[in-house]
């Protein structure tokens, strides 16, 4: 999330949340996982902080994505890519 200042023409200031680069999902004590974050705000790092989601919010989040991504590239190496898009490079070798 992101906003523009009116009239400005450089980077998008306001709010920006991203994943912490190279850090897995984790399990939390509570058994929600986690997904770790960054919050930066006007382009400069705030803080870190974790979206922490039941199994069933996870598993609705990860049917989401799925789906979301049926129309893109499997970018994911053979043996990483989970089932839900595993089938979407099958189609496209079967498809060549």
């Amino acid at each position: 999330m992101s906003t523009r200042t009116p009239g400005s023409s450089g980077p998008a200031q306001g709010l920006c949340v991203s994943r912490v680069p190279g850090k897995p999902v984790t399990w939390e004590p509570d058994g929600r996982l986690a997904v770790h974050l960054w919050l930066r705000q006007d382009g400069r790092f705030d803080t870190d902080l974790a979206l922490r989601l039941s199994v069933a919010e996870a598993e609705v989040l990860h049917a989401q994505l799925c789906y979301a991504l049926a129309d893109e590239p499997v970018t994911t190496p053979p043996g990483g890519t989970p089932y839900c898009r595993s089938h979407q490079r099958e189609d496209a070798a079967a498809r060549r």
